[in-house]
């Protein structure tokens, strides 16, 4: 009996755990099993010791099958047990306890790197998750890079581990049927195929149009289901006019690759075709092409009254030249920070904080209640600690550049559980303890926290480009962000004075919404949206003091650089997480 072990990664969208499932009654005629993982839920922020947990009752049932036997390895994306062992660094641990049992040999398939990231954008899209991809993210970042993650397979199985590399297209059906014949499965090529999703098809245009008609769907009150079939009936139709692959690697990234994974690159490129083998090995790569916006609108009109269906087409504008001119400062205080150039410095810092006061969004009201105005200390919060290594450098810069000199604290569940329930009492306590994600949990603390402290409260993503306070005049009780195309106050940079009523209000809000099962989203309950209602309310208080800047005059590399591109964030960011109490 030869059993098919959930074990690697795959980048395919005939995803070989599908290919098998519906192959099952054909495998086990053939000898074959396939051992499903059988492990306990995992949270979304689940650790290195949780996913070892789960790895140890995934073998557990396996051990049934592995007695004498060889186990072949089918595999799965990132988002999977396996993977995201292997990326913590134990995939070695993964197959010694399998051979514990029995032999084991481990397979991967592996595409164009930007042909995975492709795949899952266009995937994010399919359900509403509409952003811009970096160069980091189609270079792969550390051991979320493909060649990464196969060394690390090939050292833990040794000998046993094959690897087929596979160009986009239909073609990967012969590479699948490469791979499991390699792994001893012999007639590969009669086993029923999952189509691949059409999707995949899309060009540029399609792949924005897509995002434009998910952002209107996603503001309406049409219920999932319905909202799927639009999606798909947006697919089909923009699918049949696709022209072209929908990204391609940056000349950057690819030289990035070549020059850390000198051999695996070469390997890669003997799946590619001969034209952009030669521009991959080259370094001539293709940037992305820009997009044609008249195409887009154009297209999505024609394919909004083709689905019967209203698309909000408004796109924010490109920063005007206010925005313009406060980048530009930015730009030359970091050159004259860097030189050295205080006097220089200083001057520039000057005309910045100008700048950013006299926007037409910026709001201004009130002054500060005592002398002391806003404590000099910065507040962040990881849960649980400690935070990913990418996350180190921007969580340490803001006690070395964004407020230099002042106490700096990162929180975690134990600190966060004491201030929140000091603050809101029995009530802050059940909330903090029965929050269902980090990021809720989050929320409450940073209230809590610049309620009885104050000070600078800074979402843990977030990298500090400039002193705060030399381009910020604050002579009020609170400093927050207005993300003006919503006219939402954010709440991921905040300062406050101790004792402040905004704070305590939207900590009991949040505390109240969580208790009372209010069902939705993070942003709803806890953040954004929530302490916006809260902001309002202030604002027509006697007592109100506040200055609200406009975020992409500090956000967008001004004072701050916003790591949307973080780890965390593209695997499972909380933004996505429904709180309701059937989920």
């Amino acid at each position: 009996m030869r059993v098919s072990l959930i074990v690697g990664i795959s980048a395919t969208s005939h995803d070989l755990r599908s290919l098998l499932e519906i192959n099952a009654r054909e495998l086990e005629q053939r000898g074959w099993a396939v051992a499903e993982e059988a492990h306990s839920p995992l949270s979304l922020d689940g650790n290195s010791q949780e996913q070892r947990h789960a790895a140890e009752q995934t073998i557990a049932t396996w051990s049934k099958w592995l007695p004498g036997c060889q186990a072949d390895a089918a595999l799965l994306s990132c988002v999977h047990l396996a993977d995201a062992l292997l990326v913590s660094g134990e995939a070695k641990a993964i197959v010694t306890d399998a051979r514990s049992y029995g032999e084991v040999r481990c397979g991967a398939l592996v595409q164009r790197f930007d042909d995975y990231i492709a795949t899952r954008y266009v995937s994010d899209l399919l359900i509403g998750r509409a952003r811009r991809l970096t160069d980091r993210e189609l270079a792969g970042r550390g051991d979320h890079n493909y060649p990464a993650r196969l060394t690390k397979w090939q050292e833990a199985a040794g000998s046993d581990f094959t690897a087929v590399m596979s160009h986009r297209g239909r073609p990967e059906q012969e590479a699948i049927i490469r791979l499991l014949d390699q792994l001893g499965l012999a007639g590969a090529a009669t086993l029923t195929f999952p189509e691949p999703s059409a999707a995949r098809t899309l060009d540029a245009v399609g792949a924005e149009v897509l995002r434009t008609i998910n952002s209107s769907l996603q503001m309406t009150e049409l219920d999932e289901a319905k909202a799927q079939r639009i999606r798909a009936e947006a697919v089909a139709s923009l699918t049949s006019s696709a022209v072209g692959p929908p990204f391609a690697i940056p000349a950057a990234s690819a030289k990035a690759l070549l020059e850390t994974f000198e051999e695996q690159s070469a390997e890669l490129a003997k799946a590619m075709s001969p034209a952009d083998r030669e521009q991959y090995l080259s370094q001539k790569v293709v940037a992305d092409v820009p997009l044609d916006e008249a195409l887009v609108s154009d297209r999505v009109k024609q394919l909004s009254e083709e689905l019967g269906i209203e698309v909000d087409q408004g796109q924010r504008p490109a920063a005007d030249e206010s925005i313009r001119r406060i980048r530009q400062l930015s730009r030359r205080a970091k050159s004259a920070r860097r030189d050295g150039d205080m006097a220089k410095y200083d001057r520039v810092t000057q005309k910045l904080g100008r700048a950013i006061s006299e926007l037409p969004e910026y709001q201004s009201d009130g002054r500060r209640s005592g002398a002391a105005g806003i404590p000099h200390r910065v507040v962040q919060y990881w849960d649980p600690l400690p935070p990913p290594e990418e996350m180190v450098p921007w969580i340490d810069s803001w006690a070395t550049v964004g407020f230099p000199g002042a106490n700096h604290t990162l929180a975690s569940f134990e600190t966060g559980l004491s201030v929140v329930q000091d603050v809101a009492g029995e009530l802050g306590r059940r909330a903090f303890e029965s929050a269902p994600h980090p990021a809720v949990r989050a929320d409450l603390f940073r209230y809590a926290e610049l309620f009885k402290h104050g000070g600078w409260y800074v979402d843990a993503e977030h990298e500090a480009m400039l002193p705060t306070l030399d381009a910020l005049n604050c002579p009020v009780d609170h400093v927050l962000l207005v993300r003006t195309v919503y006219d939402r106050i954010l709440n991921n940079f905040m300062g406050a004075v101790p004792g402040s009523s905004i704070m305590k209000a939207a900590l009991l809000r949040g505390c109240e919404n969580l208790l009372d099962n209010a069902g939705g989203s993070v942003i709803e309950l806890t953040g954004p949206i929530m302490f916006t209602q809260v902001f309002r309310e202030y604002q027509t208080s006697t007592d109100a003091s506040y200055i609200v800047i406009p975020s992409n005059a500090v956000l967008t590399g001004v004072l701050q650089k916003v790591h949307n591109d973080a780890e965390y964030k593209i695997h499972g960011h909380w933004r996505y997480t429904d709180l309701s109490p059937d989920t």
